[in-house]
């Protein structure tokens, strides 16, 4: 399934996003775009950033709270973002620290609404 055409304007919106990628619970990654980083770092990236979210899943009681929205780890240099699409898919950003993240999350947000239609189409 190509999604280049929903990623590419996450990273290019001068918002200080340098990668997205939309990977599978196995870690094994669908799409990405990126402007800096190797592929096979890309996807170790977006592995890891599935097994974060797997964890939190597991620690959260999802019943009680509710499914996980988003999951923002931020870092003195970079941010690192988790959005679930559905059950079985999530997208992973990176993203400059300090940089737009109200703006990113909302772009990512509608990002992941759209993904959702085509996931289900």
């Amino acid at each position: 399934m190509p999604f280049k055409h929903l990623l590419t304007p996450l990273v290019e919106s001068g918002q200080g996003v340098s990668c997205a990628i939309i990977a599978d619970w196995d870690g094994e990654a669908v799409d990405w775009f990126s402007l800096w980083a190797e592929m096979d770092d890309l996807k170790i990236f977006g592995a890891h950033q599935g097994i974060l979210l797997s964890h939190f899943r597991r620690c959260l009681n999802e019943s009680r709270f509710g499914p996980i929205e988003e999951i923002v780890i931020r870092t003195e240099s970079v941010d690192w973002f988790v959005f679930p699409i559905t059950t079985e898919y999530y997208l992973a950003l990176c993203a400059d620290s300090d940089r737009f993240s109200a703006l990113i999350r909302q772009a990512a947000r509608l990002c992941v609404e759209e993904l959702r239609l085509e996931f289900e189409a």
